[in-house]
């Protein structure tokens, strides 16, 4: 769908396969490339205190009980408390799962794990067009997703190189509205005091001033 939009333009569409924030922020701020599709919004806080020109201009997801703290299947470790002094380490939390590890607890009603789309200001200011463009292409896809649920449950299934059954079994705890709510700026508002309070960045950031009001 992206292909089929800016090729109205003449442009070819490539994709980039970056897993974590920094690749992420530094490819867009290096201008290698100019959309994030899919960066966390702690990621994309982290990058502007640095100073780097970054904006949001959707939603991509949110997952609250898709993040999850897992204690061994012996363990003693019962709620997130008990992991004070503790080493741990963030795996598949399915297969996990499913192999009978405990969960301790997930991010439901602590963090609402919102993933944003991300772009610069200047390619923003240079481009307004193709970035509203952008953002149809997204909401085409967002409908398809609703309108075509098998289809997309298989393609995720091949893509990610998981069973049906725990594409089907995860697909519920996320949500891919890409309007940005009220709920999503308070939940970023509470992520930067976070961040703030405990060293994370030095810098204060502007939540609203962060995100782009495309017509």
């Amino acid at each position: 769908m992206f292909t089929k939009v800016f090729s109205e333009y003449g442009l070819p569409v490539e994709y980039s396969n970056l897993t974590t924030g920094p690749e992420q922020t530094q490819a867009l701020a290096s201008g290698d490339i100019q959309f994030l599709y899919a960066v966390g919004a702690t990621s994309v806080i982290l990058s502007a205190s640095n100073g780097a020109d970054i904006k949001i201009i959707s939603t991509y997801g949110r997952s609250p009980e898709a993040f999850r703290l897992f204690a061994g299947k012996d363990s003693t470790i019962q709620t997130a408390a008990d992991l004070k002094g503790r080493k741990f380490a963030g795996p598949v939390a399915y297969n996990m799962a499913k192999d009978g590890y405990r969960v301790v607890t997930t991010g439901k009603d602590l963090v609402d794990a919102t993933i944003v789309v991300a772009t610069s200001g200047a390619f923003y200011e240079k481009n307004p067009l193709l970035v509203k463009r952008f953002l149809e292409a997204q909401s085409e896809i967002a409908q398809y997703m609703k309108e075509n649920a098998e289809e997309t449950l298989e393609i995720t299934a091949r893509e990610t190189e998981l069973s049906m059954e725990a594409v089907k079994e995860m697909f519920p705890m996320y949500d891919f509205s890409t309007e940005i709510t009220e709920a999503d700026i308070t939940s970023m508002k509470k992520t930067e005091q976070f961040m703030k309070d405990n060293g994370m960045i030095e810098n204060r950031v502007d939540i609203n001033g962060l995100i782009l009001k495309i017509d």
